[in-house]
Order: structure tokens, then C-alpha cells, then sequence
């Protein structure tokens, strides 16, 4: 059950409000930030306010996430050119059809769920290779 309390106004004036707790930070944010410094075969790029860096002629949107952030380019093997934030390999670029694409290398799958530890997979069942666990018996 619900209970609305009702205070009185002697309670309400004890009551301070957040600005009364407030004190500014006497560091600032970012002011010990050391520069990310990237190896020498790396190329750096800036990233656009929009999202975008500019490699080889052509633009690529890395996201709004990385904007004004420096990025290492650096050619792989492959033939690819390699993005990296820091020491973090971000994925690769690539140009085709549809213009100029940035593939990162980590995608989240969408979670499912786990499958009971007693029940087989559903496509065996249907298959007819194994019958689904009958329940035990009660005592």
C-alpha cells in the first residue's frame, strides 16, 4: 500500500537544495591528457567535425564519435589501409561502388538466448537424430 507522506513546513525548510552542495572541480577536464602519439609508418589524420577523414582523395565516415580526434592510417599487406585510435585497430577502409566505406573490425552480435543444458538443439529434433529428454520420473 501507498503512504503519500506529508511534511510540514518546518521539515521542507531543513531541506538544502544541490546548488548549496555544489563546488566546481579545481582540475579541469582533459588537462593531464597526454597526446596520443602515433609509430612513424603511420600516417595521421584529424577527423572532421562531421565524422569524416579525408584519405586519397576520397572521404570516409569514421563517426561522430571521433570527431577532432587524430587517427593512425597505415597500409596492410592486404592492400587495405588499416585505421587505428591510439593502439586500438578500428577496422580498415575500402572504396567501392557506393563510395568510400569504413569497415570496422568489431561488431556486436545481437544476444539470443542460451538453449536449456537438457534440451538438444532444435534442428537435431527435427531432424529426427535425437529425441528431446523426457522429463524424470517423481519419486
Amino acid at each position: 500500500m501507498f503512504v503519500l507522506r506529508k511534511s510540514t513546513g518546518e521539515d521542507r525548510r531543513a531541506w538544502r537544495p544541490p546548488a548549496e552542495f555544489y563546488r566546481p572541480s579545481a582540475r579541469r577536464l582533459g588537462e593531464n591528457d597526454k597526446p596520443l602519439v602515433y609509430p612513424a609508418h603511420q600516417q595521421v589524420k584529424v577527423v572532421s567535425d562531421s565524422g569524416h577523414v579525408a584519405h586519397e582523395g576520397r572521404n570516409y565516415y569514421m563517426g561522430d564519435a571521433f570527431a577532432g580526434k587524430r587517427v593512425g592510417l597505415e597500409h596492410s599487406d592486404t592492400g587495405q589501409t588499416e585505421v587505428y585510435f591510439a593502439n586500438v585497430h578500428l577496422g580498415h577502409l575500402a572504396y567501392d561502388a557506393e563510395g568510400g566505406r569504413f569497415h570496422p573490425t568489431a561488431y556486436v552480435k545481437p544476444a539470443r538466448p542460451a538453449p536449456h543444458p537438457l534440451q538438444p538443439p532444435a534442428a537435431a529434433v527435427r531432424a529426427g537424430r535425437e529425441q528431446a529428454p523426457s522429463p524424470a520420473p517423481l519419486p
